[in-house]
């Protein structure tokens, strides 16, 4: 290497000027405020909208809607030649709007924004309207019209306006027929107005760029119409396409940022500043640019060109608003090069080439442009940017000066070797036909194998029939004929023509086969045995109701609906499917046997002519969603798919067709990115597509479910999904593995046994999660049969479809997933299953109330003495993704509810669970051999303003709302999660009560046999009563459960009664094993009642339309109910309290006076337990600030628990971040000494070990999770 170099001279000043610069482009110029301001949008149409039909001819009558604004009409079509239709648009990968005319000047419009009050509607304001166009002449008349109301109000009269006119000679025209500018045709254009109302002006942009104002009529006062004209010209179709339509609330400019605070740039450099204004989404983006000192430094739309020596300052301001702000700008003199650096020697071949790469010293030279040259150019010659091309075989040196200082240069040898040429290639054993859906590698020879240019370049003729990779891999994508070819350079290739096909199974019966396997849930294997009681009383009930809906159903009454008990809406589309739940049901009767119903021929026609009137009337497949979306999407599409699988050998292909084009209508592309859904909602739909793909033999249909299935098996870290502790959350922010959980596992079940062993048998790795969510997510919530009801969400209060009904269907999904698993999981899935199944019986539920094809199964294995029923373990649960914790204990379960920023107190929605204002605010649950303790009537007649476990400020609250309820939202506290160890727990919340001003600290601590609850911190300013509810149990029918108080017996019913200084009480069960025992550790004084307590389902469980009206039976059950009163406006309160399960009378006596555990701290700074017996302890530090408590520190806010075993001499520790945001580290110290390191999670650094044990644990992405260390003491 020859390298030629002034005097070495470090370059550490101009380097530093480059940090310097590098730093100054970090450092924002101003505090910038929200990102983004709220704005009104009045209309949002982008015509992907799942809702829309595509590639349809649209006439007068039909109408599209947007995501926002409503429907739009069509007028003055004509069948065929003048129409609207949304299809694929040319320059563009979506859907737009497409008017057509040929004869008739063809309109769309959006009427009546602002309401249909006479006099008084339309928009008003100032208001942004953004389009986008694409016309195929610049020969057609076209406009956006708007219209407004005459003023003043209430107005009689409406003025229209041409707002914006694309005419005949190719120019834009404003609302004053004034020229804008010129357009062409087949190109789009960006549209965008400011339209003043108030002011009565426009303001036009195209392409973001600024055309002009125009003026509005005197009595112009709003937007109330908006309209798409298209004019015809005989002989001459005429084609306009619209995209992103919107019209929307001008947000004004509150302010500006730039990306830089100074700049510093050598001369004749440039360099970008980026300035934006805010909000980022303000109206008006216009800005001003100058220089104070243009001689220096000029500025042209944010780029900045340093000229001379000097400083000056860039100016930018905002063309609304005059918000301003200055750039200072030194412009330095220009970075010499000291030196170039090039490789010593390189070799390639002739008509090869190969570009230099040179190094500068310093790197930040300022000129680094180089003059190249061959002292043979004979050999290989170099072009401008330093490419060299070989000639001929030889050998040249290639020179590069500076062209900033010629006595820096640098040199290359260059080694020419002979050029070998490709003589062929071959694309060896290439298929002639491969079915769509196939991958295949290509192969191809390059002979000589030494060839100089041998690499080759894969294409396909028609990629969106066959793609290839760069390696050549094909994908078959599309039926059709594409050719591939691979090439050299030199363009020697050969290519092979490949004719794609239409997949079909390798048996033809496949479709069949399968569509009888899903025909077999709903009714029954053909060995179901009809004239089993069991059987005949399910079969029976079904043909009961079947009959009755036959009986009742009008088909000629030429109404909007079949069923007077049904009546038609506007506004709430679950009459819809009911519909189709009593045509389903109808179905179910006609297709099973044993009643008298099966097969019956007039039933038959009646439910076809029926199917037949729905999509006529209700279920049409131009129709728009009203009322709730489930039930177009997934409510109706699931019974109408189930009646296909049953009614396919009654139905036509073109009926099956046409029922199929609704449901898709509905659902829209299931592979269009625009379809979102998650969770079980995805796994509904990919199973309503599987049983249309089976009835229509539809292999694309099936090969799509099978690829939507994917992402059901993902795990997710926030939002929809299943969590890495086996936490399930759906809409958000609800915990709901007991119901949405249910629906999922039940779906991804169904999907499994159906698609097991098929052509569309779905193969992905994560499909493997399933295992783990059943047993980390299902198993810990079931409990003897039920799921538990903290994880049903607003399912609790579905007086037919209790704990046990979500038990059941969870254990459904299980069982099927059992059917299809390798033979180890499997053996453990039918334990699981026979363990909660032999307890659904106990409470006389029959094998046939799960699905029919299933029920034989299920009794084989709970009578099948090999398959061991799965044991009742002890275990702690932290479920930090939905803020649940669940504690196993010796024959109970003790659950905790909380809420968070990412888990919302309740939910309400479709008027379930008005009530549940309180059910994330820690309230606790009991389970124990009481199975029936939450079910029955309890919703009906619990008091949810005393929930236990929870504090509550005592105030009236809303429960009338049908949607969206009184402090349904995510609270403001972070901490809500905890830690484990083996299997004990400690878990903890910081209570920040929405809509009240009270806060408090709540910790709770899982041992064996004993469950510490503390409260610390509860302070409130609201001048209401704050209370701490320690129970809410209901009793038995007679009120008969002995019930003590420091002995003294208070049996019968209490109205009120306060206990001055109690020590521990005690509550008989309702069943034997299910006695509690209570300790009131500091004396507090209680206060409690025993009564009746009285409701309705209807009173959580409101009705719309009144046809659907919960029952409204007054219920009645016995509570007792205990709680704390910390009195009006507490300051830094307490409570403590435990609770022993299944503890006797003589052993809550006993555990009083010596009880096992020993209260550390509480406080708002800790809270801590200790559990003398087991030396296990656990902490709740819930500040970042340093903390000590019992030799244990902690730095931030952290869960810890501690268990000494001095026999083994070791000490385990488990950490957390139960507020799932440390995004750090937790710094821990113990005032212990360890000897050495016995295990640990990677994520635990130990910084030392002696005289204390110091560690320091990485939280960041943990999300609550458990982190453990053992350590050996000597």
């Amino acid at each position: 290497m020859q390298v030629y170099n002034q005097p070495f001279i470090k370059s550490f000043f101009f380097r530093f000027i480059i940090m310097l610069l590098v730093l100054s482009l970090m450092i924002p110029a101003t505090a910038s405020p929200s990102a983004f301001a709220a704005g009104s949008i009045y209309v949002n149409v982008n015509y992907d909208e799942s809702g829309n039909a595509k590639n349809t001819k649209l006439y007068n009558g039909s109408t599209y809607s947007g995501s926002v604004g409503g429907s739009w009409g069509i007028y003055n079509s004509l069948a065929e030649t003048d129409y609207v239709t949304i299809e694929n648009a040319p320059q563009r990968e979506d859907y737009s709007l497409k008017i057509v005319s040929n004869t008739k000047n063809v309109s769309t419009g959006r009427n009546n924004l602002g309401g249909t009050e006479a006099g008084n509607t339309g928009i008003a304001g100032k208001l942004v309207f953004e389009a986008s166009v694409y016309m195929n002449s610049t020969t057609h008349r076209r406009e956006i019209q708007f219209r407004s109301l005459n003023a003043p109000y209430p107005a009689t009269s409406t003025t229209n306006i041409s707002a914006l006119t694309f005419n005949t000679a190719g120019e834009i025209r404003d609302a004053s027929n004034q020229f804008l500018t010129h357009y062409e045709k087949n190109s789009w254009y960006k549209i965008k107005m400011f339209i003043d109302n108030s002011a009565r002006s426009i303001t036009y942009f195209l392409n973001d760029q600024y055309l002009g104002e125009s003026s509005l009529p005197s009595v112009w006062m709003n937007i109330r119409h908006i309209y798409l004209n298209q004019y015809f010209q005989s002989g001459m179709q005429a084609e306009w396409m619209v995209d992103d339509l919107k019209l929307a609330e001008y947000v004004s400019v509150t302010g500006i940022s730039t990306s830089v605070a100074q700049l510093e740039l050598p001369e004749s450099a440039s360099t970008n500043i980026v300035v934006t204004a805010l909000p980022q989404n303000a109206s008006d983006q216009r800005l001003l640019w100058s220089t104070d000192d243009p001689d220096v430094a000029t500025v042209i739309n944010g780029t900045v060109h340093a000229l001379k020596e000097g400083s000056t300052t860039v100016n930018v301001s905002t063309y609304e608003g005059n918000y301003s702000l200055a750039v200072p700008v030194a412009v330095t003199k220009p970075v010499p090069p000291l030196g170039i650096i090039l490789p010593d020697e390189i070799s390639l071949a002739v008509t090869s080439k190969q570009t230099l790469q040179p190094v500068f010293n310093p790197e930040n030279t300022t000129n680094q442009g180089l003059s190249w040259s061959s002292n043979s150019p004979a050999v290989a010659i170099v072009n401008a940017v330093g490419e060299i091309t070989g000639i001929s075989v030889g050998s040249t040196v290639i020179t590069a000066v500076s062209q900033a200082d010629p006595t820096i240069s640098a040199e290359v040898t260059v080694v020419v070797t002979p050029y070998i040429p490709v003589a062929s290639v071959a694309i060896t054993s290439p298929p002639s036909q491969i079915s769509k859906y196939d991958s295949l590698q290509l192969i191809a020879n390059v002979e000589p194998a030494n060839a100089t240019e041998s690499q080759l370049s894969w294409v396909s003729d028609h990629p969106e029939i066959v793609s290839v990779t760069a390696d050549g891999k094909i994908q078959a994508l599309g039926v059709g004929t594409a050719t591939v070819s691979a090439n050299t350079v030199n363009g020697v290739g050969d290519s092979v023509t490949l004719e794609v096909v239409a997949p079909q199974p390798e048996n033809p019966e496949e479709y069949d086969e399968l569509r009888q396997r899903w025909k077999e849930t709903l009714i029954g294997k053909d060995s179901l045995d009809v004239n089993d009681t069991a059987v005949q009383t399910i079969i029976e009930t079904n043909a009961s109701a079947a009959q009755q809906y036959w009986e009742n159903m009008q088909l000629s009454s030429g109404g909007t609906t079949l069923w007077n008990d049904l009546p038609a809406s506007a506004s709430d589309s679950t009459f819809i499917n009911n519909h189709y739940t009593r045509l389903k049901t109808m179905a179910l009767a006609y297709q099973t046997k044993g009643t008298s119903l099966y097969h019956n021929s007039g039933l038959k026609d009646d439910l076809l002519q029926a199917m037949d009137w729905m999509l006529d009337n209700l279920y049409t497949e131009m129709g728009t969603e009203f009322g709730n979306w489930w039930n177009w999407d997934i409510g109706v599409p699931n019974r109408l798919a189930d009646i296909l699988i049953l009614m396919y050998d009654e139905l036509t292909p073109e009926q099956i067709l046409r029922n199929t084009a609704s449901i898709d209508h509905y659902i829209g592309d299931i592979t269009s990115a625009s379809f979102t859904q998650t969770g079980a909602n995805r796994s509904d739909i990919m199973l309503i597509q599987v049983r249309m793909g089976l009835v229509e033999h539809n292999y694309d249909r099936l090969i799509q479910a099978r690829n939507g299935m994917s992402e059901l098996f993902q795990y997710t870290a926030a939002g929809d999904g299943f969590y890495e502790d086996g936490s399930y959350v759906q809409h958000s922010t609800i915990a709901y593995t007991g119901s949405y959980g249910e629906v999922l596992i039940q779906g991804i079940g169904n999907l499994m046994f159906l698609l097991n062993g098929s052509t569309w048998e779905p193969i992905v790795p994560e499909m493997n999660n399933v295992y783990r969510w059943i047993n980390e997510g299902f198993a810990p919530i079931l409990y003897k049969g039920q799921a538990i009801d903290m994880t049903r969400g607003r399912a609790i209060v579905r007086p037919a479809a209790d704990a046990y009904y979500s038990g059941r269907n969870i254990l459904a999904g299980i069982a099927r997933i059992a059917v299809t698993s390798p033979a180890e999981l499997s053996l453990q899935l039918k334990s699981l299953v026979k363990y909660h199944v032999e307890y659904q019986l106990s409470r006389g539920i029959s094998y046939y109330q799960f699905p029919l094809d299933l029920a034989d199964t299920i009794k084989d294995w709970v009578e099948d003495p090999a398959i061991v029923p799965a044991t009742d373990f002890q275990a702690h649960y932290e479920l930090s993704g939905m803020a649940r914790s669940v504690h196993r204990g010796e024959d109970f379960l003790f659950g905790v509810s909380k809420s968070s920023k990412r888990i919302a107190t309740y939910e309400l929605t479709n008027g379930e669970n008005p009530k549940g204002w309180y059910t994330g605010d820690g309230m606790t649950y009991l389970y124990n051999q009481d199975l029936s303790q939450y079910t029955g009537s309890f919703w009906a007649t619990v008091n949810w303003n005393r929930l236990p476990g929870t504090t509550v400020v005592s105030r009236t609250r809303n429960s009338s709302n049908y949607q969206y309820g009184d402090g349904e939202t995510v609270p403001l506290n972070s901490w809500a999660g905890g830690t484990t160890l083996d299997t004990f727990g400690v878990t903890g919340m910081e209570l920040i009560q929405n809509g009240t001003q009270m806060q408090a600290r709540k910790s709770w601590f899982t041992f064996d046999n004993e469950i510490v609850a503390l409260g610390a911190g509860i302070t409130s300013t609201d001048n209401l009563p704050v209370e701490t509810v320690i129970e809410q149990r209901k009793l038995k029918e007679d009120n008969s459960n002995r019930f003590f108080v420091d002995g003294e017996a208070l049996n019968g019913t209490t109205a009120y009664e306060e206990i001055e200084n109690p020590a521990w009480a005690y509550l008989e069960g309702n069943v034997t094993g299910s006695n509690i025992g209570y300790i009131f550790p500091n004396h507090s004084p209680i206060k409690l009642t025993r009564q009746i307590q009285e409701g309705r389902w209807s009173d959580i469980n409101l009705s719309n339309p009144p046809s659907a009206t919960a029952p409204t039976e007054l219920l009645q059950n016995y509570f007792l109910t205990m709680w704390i009163d910390h009195g009006n406006n507490p300051a830094d309160s307490q409570y403590e309290y435990m609770i022993l399960p299944n503890a006797s009378k003589q052993e809550t006596k006993e555990y009083a006076d010596s009880p096992d555990v020993t209260i550390l701290a509480n406080s708002k700074t800790v809270q801590a337990v200790r559990e003398n017996t087991l030396n296990v302890a656990g902490y709740n530090f819930w500040t970042d600030t340093l903390t000590t408590i019992d030799g244990v520190t902690s730095n931030k806010k952290a869960s810890v628990m501690i268990r000494k075993n001095p026999g083994a001499d070791t000490i385990e520790l488990s950490v957390s971040d139960p507020t799932l945001e440390n995004q750090g580290y937790i710094e821990l110290e113990l005032d212990a000494e360890a000897a050495g390191i016995l295990g640990k999670d990677d994520r635990i650094e130990v910084l030392q070990l002696s005289p204390t044990v110091k560690l320091k644990i990485n939280m960041k992405d943990t999300l609550g999770r458990t982190l453990l260390i053992k350590l050996q003491t000597q």
